[in-house]
């Protein structure tokens, strides 16, 4: 199965509105890791290692939550994480 590393940023309404503790939820299910913190600028980071096919489910299931919560989805490839966390998890 194809790994993926990617940095999401999330633009619209995602603050304040569970998008982070979704995000932690929906990845429950797969193999995913990884972390999802607010930025100051009141976008959401979402920085995601793991099966390129549950990135994948993981963005579609976000998309289709939030819908027009969401303007912007900027992604660019990730750094490979030495990270034994498994899940994704809530960073402040």
């Amino acid at each position: 199965m194809s790994q993926d590393h990617r940095t999401i940023l999330f633009s619209g309404r995602v603050q304040g509105v569970g998008f982070r503790a979704t995000c932690v939820d929906f990845a429950r299910s797969t193999d995913l890791t990884g972390t999802v913190r607010n930025l100051d600028d009141g976008r959401v980071e979402l920085v995601v290692h793991g099966p390129v096919a549950d990135i994948e489910t993981l963005l579609q299931r976000l998309s289709e939550h939030f819908g027009d919560f969401l303007r912007t989805v900027d992604q660019t490839p990730g750094t490979p994480s030495n990270s034994r966390n498994r899940g994704l998890r809530i960073i402040h």
